[in-house]
């Protein structure tokens, strides 16, 4: 009897790449020289059907779309534009202005701008030699980026909590209350119900305690891969240099991947008690 594995998420660098290749077909076909190429072939067609006399009625047809397509091909093959178009799928995905604090938008800022370089100098040609590897590393970078941003969304949403700060002012002085009121009750059966409601108050004051010391190290853990994102950004630029050193490239993706299992590991302790906006690349249904 086999046992079905779970599938494995797919990659989110891998996910925006194929929206990249639609956002390129459609850049490749709509940009505005296409539609100079169009227009003119539409109205040479109709006001100068006939330059020479030997002119075709499809010559201006013809020469329009090899005009086109020309420019599809050219755009297709423009790493410049399709690094852009890319870039600008991470930047909509983990937007920074999704998020009140402004620490934790410097912070995703920051993230973004080393994902930017890594995927900039993955398409550098002076690195053609090291660019698989600089693929792989950006590829893992990309959900390493996706761990922060879920990371820095809960954290987020549990400072503007505006129900959290509340039981945190209210909590403590309930329980005092309680405390009180079971000193001074003489009625067995109101003490009975005090004790229980003091006992329930005082589980909620240790649960609020306990979210927030993981939001605390939540934190913390932000700053940390921040600092660690720097590191493996400074390993790239050498691998790129070197061009050649397979071993410190499998060296550097180990690190992001126990990054990425580190923070996996934070987000999965705060789902338990605190919920995030979900964060996933768009998907298109047909």
């Amino acid at each position: 009897m086999s046992l079905n594995k779970p599938a494995q998420p797919v990659p989110v660098r891998a996910e925006l790449q194929r929206q990249l290749r639609r956002a390129v077909w459609q850049y490749a076909f709509f940009r505005w020289e296409n539609a100079v190429i169009l227009a003119g072939t539409l109205l040479l067609s109709v006001f100068l059907p006939h330059p020479f006399s030997f002119w075709p009625v499809w010559g201006w047809p013809l020469f329009g779309a090899l005009g086109m397509g020309t420019m599809i091909v050219a755009s297709l093959r423009d790493r410049e534009a399709n690094a852009r178009l890319l870039l600008q799928l991470f930047e909509d995905l983990f937007d920074p202005n999704r998020l009140q604090s402004p620490d934790l938008q410097a912070a995703v800022e920051k993230a973004l701008t080393y994902q930017r370089y890594i995927e900039q100098a993955a398409r550098d040609p002076r690195y053609a030699l090291a660019q698989n590897a600089l693929e792989e590393t950006a590829t893992t970078l990309g959900d390493w980026l996706a761990h922060i941003y879920r990371l820095a969304l809960r954290l987020d949403a549990y400072r503007h909590d505006a129900l959290i700060a509340r039981e945190r002012e209210s909590v403590p002085r309930e329980i005092e209350t309680l405390q009180e009121r079971l000193r001074t009750e003489q009625d067995p059966a109101i003490r009975r119900d005090i004790a229980r409601l003091l006992e329930s108050k005082q589980a909620q004051w240790r649960a609020l305690q306990e979210l927030d010391a993981r939001m605390k190290r939540a934190d913390l853990q932000i700053q940390e891969s921040l600092t660690a994102l720097a590191t493996v950004y400074g390993q790239a630029q050498l691998v790129g240099a070197s061009e050649t050193d397979q071993i410190e490239t499998a060296h550097l993706r180990e690190e992001i991947e126990a990054q990425i299992q580190w923070l996996d590991a934070v987000n999965e302790s705060l789902q338990e008690i605190y919920q995030e906006p979900e964060v996933r690349a768009h998907e298109e249904h047909p």
